[in-house]
């Protein structure tokens, strides 16, 4: 019986390890990252089905003997102990491989100005209040949320963020899953009768300054590692007919001529 109820618990674990959402994920090279969050709250459910499994045989015994009590312990020892070290070793592995060595909660706020509108993230539904995923989200409040401990940096880059909450960013293109529908820009659309483009700007600390620039490859940005702001990122993604230089100007508050563009 103990084997026939560990087989059952491993080949539980090891389908929902090869699992496409639940217990595997890619990263940005294909290859195959396992989700240990996933794997060890599974591994918890079929600890406690074979624990539950194990004890109604028990009590469907006419005659249980000593025996049968130390098989029914047994395997409850066994599954639990399995689990636990698995849990041990998952949270060991995750953080010593995580590029941050263990969880972080950081925050960057956002606004979205398309054609001198403003757009903001579609509002969450249900209990969580927020859009996106566990490490990865935004609670209808402009702000992105790393919680959690990733396993690589793109995975809370900037253009994963808006994948996650059903948007894109690319260096010519965004697309909105808004509030109000879905909007889309690209370069070379017309804004108030003129060819427009897409520009992002962060405002990150320097020392005890604080300036705004112009982000290149966005979708690849990684936030700067600060739960507060500031010191945390302002992020601003603009869709104007305004160029680089104007747009520095009104975020800095200086006059355009005196304005070096900086790509970060």
């Amino acid at each position: 019986m103990l084997f026939v109820l560990l087989t059952i618990l491993f080949t539980s674990l090891s389908a929902y390890g090869h699992g496409d959402e639940e217990g595997s994920s890619k990263d940005s090279n294909g290859s195959t990252e396992l989700d240990f969050a996933s794997l060890s709250l599974n591994l918890i459910y079929g600890a406690s089905i074979i624990s539950i499994l194990a004890l109604s045989w028990y009590l469907t015994l006419k005659n249980p003997h000593q025996f049968h009590k130390r098989i029914v312990f047994d395997v409850i020892a066994v599954v639990v102990v399995i689990a636990t070290l698995f849990m041990i070793f998952s949270t060991l592995y995750v953080n010593i491989t995580s590029p941050t060595h263990g969880p972080v909660h950081w925050h960057a706020d956002f606004e979205i100005n398309l054609c001198n509108t403003n757009y903001e993230l579609y509002d969450p539904i249900g209990l969580s209040n927020r859009v996106g995923t566990n490490l990865l989200h935004e609670h209808n409040d402009n702000r992105i949320h790393v919680e959690g401990v990733p396993r690589t940096l793109d995975e809370i880059s900037l253009g994963k963020f808006f994948e996650k909450v059903e948007s894109y960013i690319t260096e010519t293109e965004f697309h909105l899953h808004s509030s109000i529908g879905e909007v889309t820009v690209k370069n070379n659309d017309v804004c108030n009768g003129k060819l427009a483009a897409l520009y992002v700007f962060a405002e990150k600390q320097s020392g005890r300054e604080r300036k705004w620039s112009r982000l290149d490859n966005a979708g690849d940005y990684v936030l700067s590692p600060y739960s507060t702001i500031p010191p945390g990122d302002r992020l601003k993604i603009i869709f104007n007919e305004k160029n680089e230089k104007e747009l520095l100007a009104e975020l800095n508050g200086a006059d355009e001529n005196n304005i070096d563009i900086v790509i970060r």
